[in-house]
């Protein structure tokens, strides 16, 4: 299975071993059972997470914070259509499914060849093979007056600006009144993947960050920030040094990932 796994793509073995690894903590801030039995499966070494421990932390936050916003658009709007970019073997489906929204999972093909593996498709929960780069994949979505909602988790760091600037008005385009919940990377990691305690395994480099997330409503009039989250802001307890200066603006600027949460206006 090693074959499915290089470069970017193999950044996305990162969130399961750091969910897995969360999951089996006492004080454990959420909870995947699916990640546990993958890491039992998956013939990859994830010793080089063992002590990676601020990577972890922080996809086990971010992990948390998105459960809970997905699951109070969920409550909100029932019947709601949620489209999951750069899926990789995320199971939020299966943690927050309330039995009739619609879900798709959409990632580059060698690796849903390995999703498809661990996770069966249904009537309510389909996958797409494909770059989210590739715009194509838009006409794939039934959206049938659902109100939707896109998750970009671990992905967009990856892309240059143009790129997550093109993609976005894509999205705002596509699906007028929709919201959507974007990870954006600590704006000091930019191009440092060795201040990433594990992404200078890979070949892959961080390209894309946001100083001030209103720059998003900047890219477009359609769009507006309704709020965001920083990891830093959460389990201060275990963020160890990092919990007791998040505070402080530089140190947030330098490590603090954030969850930002945004509409699509109606125009």
């Amino acid at each position: 299975m090693k074959s499915a796994w290089s470069g970017v793509e193999e950044t996305g073995l990162l969130p399961l071993g750091a969910r897995a690894a969360e999951t089996q903590r006492s004080d454990a801030i959420m909870e995947d059972a699916k990640a546990v039995a993958r890491l039992r499966d998956i013939d990859y070494d994830f010793k080089h997470f063992a002590h990676d421990w601020k990577s972890q932390l922080a996809v086990a936050v971010r992990t948390r914070l998105l459960d809970d916003a997905v699951t109070s658009f969920i409550e909100k709007n029932p019947n709601a259509l949620v489209i999951n970019l750069g899926a990789g073997l995320d199971s939020r489906f299966h943690r927050l499914d309330n039995g009739s929204l619609l879900w798709y999972e959409l990632d580059l093909p060698n690796v849903m060849e390995v999703r498809r593996r661990y996770f069966q498709e249904s009537e309510r929960y389909r996958f797409i093979e494909s770059s989210v780069l590739d715009f194509a994949w838009i006409a794939e979505i039934q959206q049938n007056d659902r109100p939707v909602l896109i998750v970009a988790e671990g992905l967009l760091m990856y892309f240059a600006r143009y790129q997550v600037r093109d993609l976005i008005r894509h999205l705002v385009r596509a699906f007028p009144g929709a919201e959507m919940l974007l990870e954006v990377l600590a704006f000091g990691a930019l191009g440092m993947t060795h201040y990433h305690d594990t992404l200078w395994r890979f070949n892959a480099s961080l390209q894309w960050s946001l100083a001030d997330s209103s720059e998003l409503e900047q890219w477009d009039h359609a769009i507006l920030v309704l709020d965001e989250w920083c990891v830093l802001d959460y389990y201060k307890q275990r963020w160890s040094w990092l919990g007791m200066v998040a505070h402080n603006p530089w140190f947030r600027l330098l490590y603090g990932e954030r969850i930002v949460h945004i509409r699509f206006n109606r125009t």
